[in-house]
């Protein structure tokens, strides 16, 4: 563009400075452009414009001086100098501005000596002029010394190199001013065609630019939107919040955020901001929003499905670079952050090499070499060394008054490339087909004009197969196709642009979703063409049929699920329950704190570690519930809902019925090992009763009726059964003999208990006893009726051992009639009444339940089998009796045990057995390994007539049999001996003589009893300790069998 002077400089400015010169100096002066338009004139003579000018001859003569100065001024040194043929002077200095000459800085008319009147009065006389008048004009003509010339001149040059100086700047600013007018009308044009959103809003949050894309994303005009303010759009931040988020903003100078938005229509869209603060015109931030809610849906659910595509909902924005010859002049924020530099390192620098390959640098080239412009895919290289994937788009363009080159990279290393190359055949179509995927086309009065390849593939047809036909053809109805167009130019009237659903059939009939955007060509005239765009959301569709069904289905298998299951958010609130969580608490806790409904605490539970849990994702835990008493392994695992938000699921698994069956376990494997312990002590124990107990029944035979001698034999042989009913007691508690039970009085068998009981527990707890001599015998087990009264008595006791208690035994006979029938004593007839009672603690009606559930005990661990109860109940029942127990907390407990008595029928005489032994002559085999007991079984034998032959071993046994099997009678021989058991040996004689009668006598012996004896033919089987009588009645017994079975007598 061409200036003229006038464009350059102040002109009102120049003439002022020139007519207060004037007043000091009396100096003409003017300034004339090439053109001969006087721009500023001071002081010009009269006798010049009175009359020189204005005579058409002297004229002549001026301009002949115009002409002389106009072809030498390229002479000026620093002016051309002109004597005028009229007498006068003029000088003339060059205006030249950034090497252009645009005028002249004219001075004169005036003379440089005395003028020569004589010459004057000619020239007033040659053209005519009033001779008075004109030579009082060549008197006022300022007469000027060659040195006030110069002077004058000198200054004047000064005021040039101002003039210059002040049109260059003026200049350089017209220049500067068209470049922003070119630069913002290039950026502008950008804005409004970019996808995303753009804003320009002053510090108090007033819009003061949008784009026609954020005018789409919030469903506002652009007018509505400028009459709007920040808050009024926002959801997240308050009025407050959004002032205060702008302060940050203006100290930070950027910020780049997520929030969310308010559309017109009240829907919420998620958004992302990208804003920088610009300090000119009062302070302004420039904002770029983009429309992230399909990517936070997205990520929402690709964050369920497998967390490494968490990533790809974090959408980049293009990076922008100008440069020239691959040197950077200016590039967005995201051009340095993609590549890892600082600004002030690319700026001004080659940088376009260093951020990509040689390889992608040298093709690139090539392509720009032959013209192309993009898009490239190519590979970058950032600061770091490493590389990827990258689009550029290049545009050649002016810049600063050069041509240069803006480059577009998208960082493709998150998402793929899913548009082709759009065809460009008309330039208001190009940005169109840069968009995203999507199928995209024009229609002039729904005559489809243009169409893209997506938009065929995604409905099956050709480009010509489309092109010049009706938009109907690709609906399935009138109806649905005249929606559509009543919806979306209805949109586009009201907002400039239309978006419907709906569904469009292919070639093939398939039907499929698509979202159908449309925006005129011309805003005022839709003949002109609307250009649209679909974007095929079948497939998401899909999707969100496929995560309802999802939902469905676990929602179902949660109510199948018999395990309690719940999810709570991260305050402890209940969101969900399922049906068997809600039987478990018994209502519909949705809302409440989980540890309130579900535990009956008033505080967050003591196992609940929410924190570690987030940390970990998922934890396990072994909890007893307070709600109900009941163990529970809970597994909890943490998930994030489609807002952000955390929740966790915790499921219930009810362990009480697996603990209690591991503490039964337990309690049976001590129970086994104290039986297997029992065992071997009753067969030592036995064998070193048995001399004792023999020995002693012996020496009562020879002993002298009355002796001292014979008291103490007697002592000694009661004192050897107690101890074999000790150890009797021993193997039933173990389980490791069968307990017969016999007509027995619980009296004195009570009367023992207490004396053990009275030593063990202290004084200062009373007991009293209430026991009925006379009473009547049951059927019972010494042993079992022993463990009755000693686990009674015990508990009562562990039940006031805190304070000086008192516990009261009683016993008697009670008649129950049909009339007193209670709901423990079913049948009537006559039972012993055993009373056990304490005032101690007292049990609630919970723990009395649960009382003779065997394992269950109410003491700390390690104080308690909690089998005690168990056992009585047990024996109580297998008697046919009944328990019936009465208690209140704090008062005490009384059990009270029922026993039926036998008939008279049953009961045998009880009295002491007269002591008479059955003898004989046979000839008997004794074996047994302990040399003690040997010899008092052979001196018991041979005292009652029989001939024996002991052996120690039973190997040697087995030989002596062998010699002469025919010799022995009978064979007796212990049950464990090393080398044969007495089982293999009995095996081993009966295989060389079936008729040989063998009697096995044990201690203890978990491998034998009496009838695995009879099974493998031994005729008799005695435990050990053995006394002289069932000795005796046994030998008796097997030989009479053994003869009885051969026919002899």
């Amino acid at each position: 563009m061409e200036y003229k002077l006038q464009d350059l400089i102040d002109i009102e400015h120049f003439q002022d400075l020139q007519d207060r010169l004037n007043a000091i100096y009396s100096f003409p002066s003017s300034i004339i452009d090439n053109d001969g338009n006087i721009l500023t004139a001071t002081a010009w003579q009269e006798v010049c414009t009175q009359f020189h000018r204005r005579n058409k001859d002297a004229e002549k003569v001026c301009i002949k001086s115009d002409q002389y100065i106009k072809d030498h001024i390229h002479e000026a040194n620093p002016a051309v100098t002109y004597h005028c043929p009229h007498g006068l002077v003029d000088n003339a200095i060059p205006i030249i501005i950034d090497g252009i000459h645009y005028g002249n800085f004219f001075t004169g008319q005036f003379f440089l000596e005395k003028p020569n009147i004589t010459v004057f009065r000619t020239q007033a006389h040659k053209y005519g002029f009033n001779e008075e008048a004109y030579l009082k004009a060549v008197e006022k003509v300022p007469i000027w010394t060659q040195e006030q010339l110069d002077s004058y001149l000198f200054f004047i040059k000064g005021l040039i190199s101002v003039i210059s100086e002040s049109g260059l700047k003026r200049l350089k600013e017209m220049e500067n001013r068209k470049q922003i007018q070119k630069s913002e009308k290039r950026y502008r044009s950008i804005l409004k065609a970019t996808m995303d959103g753009y804003w320009l809003t002053n510090t108090k949050g007033q819009l003061l630019e949008v784009n026609d894309a954020y005018c789409r994303m919030s469903g506002y005009s652009e007018s509505e939107l400028l009459a709007m303010r920040i808050p009024e759009l926002e959801v997240i931040e308050t009025p407050e919040m959004v002032v205060e988020h702008m302060q940050k903003v203006i100290a930070a100078g950027s910020d780049r955020f997520e929030t969310k938005h308010r559309r017109k229509d009240g829907s919420i869209i998620d958004v992302e901001i990208s804003l920088q603060f610009r300090k000119d015109e009062g302070g302004q931030c420039i904002c770029f929003l983009r429309d992230i809610t399909d990517r936070k849906k997205a990520e929402v659910v690709l964050r369920k499905s497998e967390k490494r595509f968490k990533q790809l909902a974090k959408t980049a924005f293009e990076a922008i670079v100008i440069h020239d010859q691959g040197v950077v002049l200016e590039a967005n924020d995201q051009y340095f952050n993609m590549f890892g530099y600082e600004r002030e390192e690319l700026i001004g620098k080659e940088g376009i090499s260093r951020t990509t390959t040689p390889e992608s640098h040298r093709i690139i080239q090539q392509q720009i070499t032959k013209g192309s412009l993009g898009p490239y895919t190519a590979t970058g290289k950032r600061k770091d060394g490493t590389v990827f994937p990258m689009e550029l788009r290049v545009l050649n363009m002016e810049y600063d008054g050069r041509d240069v080159r803006a480059v577009a990279i998208r960082d493709l290393t998150e998402q793929k490339i899913a548009e082709d190359e759009l065809r460009k055949n008309e330039s208001y179509m190009r940005s169109i087909f840069r968009a995203a995927p999507a199928g995209i086309g024009v229609v002039h009065n729904r005559i489809m004009s243009q169409v893209n390849d997506k938009f065929c593939e995604m409905l099956g047809y050709s480009q010509d197969e489309l092109i010049g036909q009706n938009s109907r053809m690709i609906y399935f109805t009138d109806e649905e196709y005249e929606r559509v167009g009543r919806e979306k130019y209805e949109q586009i009237r009201q907002s400039g642009t239309g978006t419907v659903e709906t569904q469009m059939k292919c070639k093939d009939g398939k039907k499929i979703d698509v979202l159908l955007s449309s925006t005129p060509i011309e805003d005022d005239d839709l003949n002109a063409g609307v250009t649209f765009t679909t974007l095929d959301i079948t497939s998401i569709k899909h999707t969100q049929t496929a995560l309802k069904n999802s939902e469905m289905k676990y929602r179902t298998m949660m109510e199948a699920i018999k395990d309690p299951v719940y999810i709570c958010s991260d305050n402890y609130r209940i969101q969900y329950m399922n049906q068997a969580m809600l039987d478990r608490v018994g209502h519909d806790a949705t809302g409440e704190l989980c540890y309130e409904a579900l535990h009956g605490f008033d505080r967050q539970c003591l196992w609940c570690k929410y924190d570690h849990i987030f940390k970990s994702g998922h934890t396990e835990k072994n909890i007893v519930s307070p709600l109900d008493n009941r163990s529970f392994n809970v597994s909890s695992t943490v998930f994030e809902n489609e807002t952000g938000s955390l929740s966790k699921l915790s499921v219930f698994r009810d362990t009480t019925d697996f603990i209690e069956l591991q503490n039964r376990l337990q309690q049976a494997q001590k129970m086994e090992a104290i039986g297997n312990l029992a065992g071997g002590i009753a067969h030592d124990f036995n064998n070193i009763l048995f001399p004792i107990i023999g020995r002693s029944e012996l020496m009562m035979e020879d002993l002298a009726a009355g002796s001292l001698e014979l008291e103490h034999a007697h002592e000694i042989y009661k004192a050897g059964h107690r101890a074999k009913g000790l150890v009797s007691q021993i193997l039933s508690f173990s389980r490791q003999s069968d307990q017969e039970t016999m007509p027995i009085k619980f009296q004195s068998i009570l009367k023992e208990v207490l004396k053990l009981c009275r030593s063990s527990i202290p004084t200062n707890i009373e007991i009293e006893q209430e026991i009925w001599k006379d009473c009547g015998p049951v059927r019972g087990n010494a042993t079992q009726l022993h463990q009755i009264g000693l686990n009674l008595i015990t508990n009562a006791y562990h039940a006031v051992q805190e304070k000086n208690g008192k516990i009261k035994v009683a016993l008697e006979e009670i008649t129950i009639d049909r009339i007193s029938l209670t709901d423990a004593i079913t049948s009537s007839g006559k039972y012993l009444q055993f009373t056990v009672s304490d005032d101690g603690v007292g049990m609630t009606e919970k723990v009395k339940n649960k009382i003779f559930e065997p394992y269950f005990t109410t003491k700390e661990q390690g104080k308690g089998t909690g089998l005690g109860l168990a056992v009585v109940y047990g024996i109580v029942k297998e008697y046919g009796g009944e328990v019936e127990v009465e208690t209140k907390v704090g008062s005490g407990t009384t059990f009270k045990v029922y026993l039926p008595l036998i008939n008279d029928a049953e009961k045998k005489d009880l009295s002491e057995v007269k002591n008479t032994f059955e003898t004989g002559d046979e000839h008997i085999l004794l074996v047994d390994d302990e040399d003690p007991v040997i010899r008092l079984e052979k001196q018991i034998l041979e005292r009652l007539g029989y001939k024996v032959t002991s052996r120690l071993n039973s190997i040697e046994a087995l030989e002596s049999f062998k010699n002469d099997p025919n010799q022995f009678d009978l064979v007796i021989t212990d049950m464990s001996m090393p080398n044969l058991t007495g089982v293999q040996l009995a095996k081993e004689m009966l295989s060389i003589n079936p008729d040989t009668p063998i009697i096995i006598c044990t201690g203890f012996s978990e491998r034998i009893n009496k009838e695995k004896a009879e099974n493998i033919g031994v005729k008799g089987f005695l435990m050990k300790p053995v006394i002289k009588s069932d000795m005796a009645q046994m030998v008796r017994k097997v030989l009479d069998e053994s003869k009885d079975s051969d026919g002899t007598q």
